[in-house]
C-alpha cells in the first residue's frame, strides 16, 4: 500500500513517541507534507494528546509552530469532551444506582482511566453502557427523563430485533452520544458475544471513575 507523506510522517512520528527514539531516515520532509491533511488525519485519529506528550528534539522540530499549536488546540477540544461525557456519565450512573438498574461502562471511557498512563492519552467521542436486553424499555424510560432521545427514533424496532445496541443523544445541553449495549453482534448470529452471556455480569467489577 502506497502511504501518503502525510500518513508515513505521521506512522513515524508515532514510532517516534512509543519508541524514544528520533524519527526514520525514510520520514518525509516538511516541504513535502500537506499540513492540513496532517491534521485531519491526527483529528481523525485522535491523536493530538500522544503526539504532543512524546514529541522531543528532532522529531518536534519537524512541524511548523503553527502545526504544533493546532495539534494543542486538538488536545484541548479532546479534553472538554471528555469531561464533558464524564459528567454525562455520572448523571446516569446516579440514576441506575438509585433505581436498581444493573449496568457496565465499556470501552473508551475505562479503558483510558484503566490502562493508560495518562487518561488524556484515550480520547473518547461518545458513551458506551451495557445493559441487560430486559432492562431495556425501564432504562430507555430514565434517559428520557434526563435528557436523552433516541438519535433515530424510527429505527428503534429494527434496532432491537436485529442489532445489539441502540443510539441516544442528549438533547438539553451540549450533546452527548450514547450507545446502549445489550450485545456487540447482529441479533441473528450464533453463537452471541461473550458481552451477551452471563460471564461477563459475573466477571465484571467495579472502579471509580471520577467520582
Amino acid at each position: 500500500m502506497k502511504l501518503s507523506p502525510e500518513e508515513r510522517l505521521l506512522l513515524d512520528l508515532l514510532r517516534s513517541v512509543l519508541h524514544h527514539q528520533p524519527p526514520g531516515s525514510s520520514c518525509p520532509g516538511p516541504d513535502l507534507v500537506n499540513w492540513d491533511r496532517f491534521l485531519s488525519l491526527a483529528r481523525y485519529h485522535r491523536l493530538a494528546p500522544l503526539l504532543l506528550q512524546g514529541l522531543k528534539g528532532e522529531a518536534y522540530d519537524l512541524l511548523p509552530a503553527n502545526v504544533v499549536d493546532a495539534l494543542r488546540m486538538q488536545a484541548l477540544e479532546g479534553t472538554a469532551r471528555s469531561l464533558l461525557l464524564l459528567e454525562g456519565l455520572r448523571d446516569i450512573a446516579r440514576e441506575f444506582h438509585h433505581i436498581g438498574i444493573p449496568f457496565i461502562v465499556l470501552k473508551g471511557i475505562t479503558l483510558a482511566e484503566d490502562l493508560y498512563p495518562d487518561d488524556l492519552l484515550r480520547p473518547f467521542v461518545d458513551l458506551d453502557i451495557l445493559i441487560r436486553r430486559s432492562s431495556y424499555e425501564q432504562v430507555k424510560s430514565v434517559l428520557g427523563r434526563i435528557g436523552y432521545d433516541l438519535a433515530e427514533p424510527g429505527l428503534e424496532g429494527d434496532k432491537l430485533t436485529h442489532f445489539g445496541e441502540v443510539e441516544f443523544v442528549r438533547r438539553v445541553g451540549p450533546p452527548i452520544l450514547l450507545d446502549l449495549h445489550w450485545d456487540t453482534v447482529l441479533a441473528s448470529w450464533e453463537p452471541h458475544s461473550l458481552l451477551a452471556s452471563e460471564e461477563t455480569w459475573q466477571r465484571c467489577r467495579d472502579f471509580d471513575l471520577g467520582g
